[in-house]
């Protein structure tokens, strides 16, 4: 180093290291779903501040002790918040966007189909049935059997098939019991998510009285034995 030049400080690189473990932490707990990403910076995301302001002072105390200069705010380290802070941001943005926005197809990674086959249940002829649907068609028809058949199909787009699994496990078709009717709705995930559509064909028996209320999706019936009533269907062809 030449005579009169000051000495430039050091870091240690303490924060840009933990802050790597931090995040990459968050995105894995996020990408198999036991964490929201979105939620969780939403309201704590100060304290990357305070953790960045806690390494600099530990660097600082550790470089006095060695008798050398350290502990500054390096550019290098600005870029890198920034850096990460752009890729949690669009991760957010792909998660949050079909939830807020649940008209707009948002087309990410490869559709991946499982089938769906509820067990039986017995149910009186004239029952009241209410159907609510997401994304995915609705297919109700008419029978002479005093039971409830349930069957279709999930489809997930995501980036892995394995993934598509993961995530199928915790999608089903429910129907619940409700007072003297029924509700069937696909469960274990947001209706208005535009990644996960699923088609249901419901078996009725005859003279009950089905209500089919559908996000996006095609709703066909064969109006034969049941009573129709209004349904609302927003998007889609009925």
């Amino acid at each position: 180093m030449p005579n009169g030049s000051p000495a430039r400080p050091r870091t240690s690189g303490v924060f840009s290291g933990l802050l790597l473990i931090l995040f990459g932490f968050l995105l894995l707990l996020h990408n198999y779903g036991h964490l929201q990403l979105g939620a969780i910076l939403r309201h704590w995301w100060p304290l990357i501040f305070i953790f960045w302001g806690a390494t600099k002072l530990y660097e600082r105390t550790i470089a006095q002790r060695q008798g050398r200069s350290a502990g500054w705010i390096t550019p290098g380290e600005v870029f890198l918040v920034i850096g990460l802070m752009i890729v949690v941001l669009g991760v957010i943005a792909v998660e949050e966007l079909p939830r807020q926005f649940p008209n707009l197809d948002i087309n990410f990674g490869e559709p991946y189909s499982f089938p769906v086959d509820i067990t039986p249940q017995p149910i009186a002829p004239n029952s009241r049935i209410l159907i609510r649907g997401g994304r995915g068609s609705i297919t109700v028809r008419s029978s002479d059997e005093p039971a409830l058949r349930i069957t279709g199909q999930k489809q997930i787009r995501t980036f892995s098939e394995s993934d598509a699994q993961k995530r199928s496990t915790s999608i089903d078709i429910q129907a619940v019991k409700v007072g003297d009717g029924y509700e069937i709705h696909p469960a274990g995930f947001d209706l208005g998510d535009s990644r996960i559509s699923v088609d249901m064909d419901i078996v009725v028996p005859k003279k009950s009285t089905v209500i089919v209320h559908n996000v996006r999706g095609d709703v066909n019936n064969d109006h034969r034995g049941f009573l129709w009533h209004d349904y609302v269907h927003v998007h889609g062809n009925a």
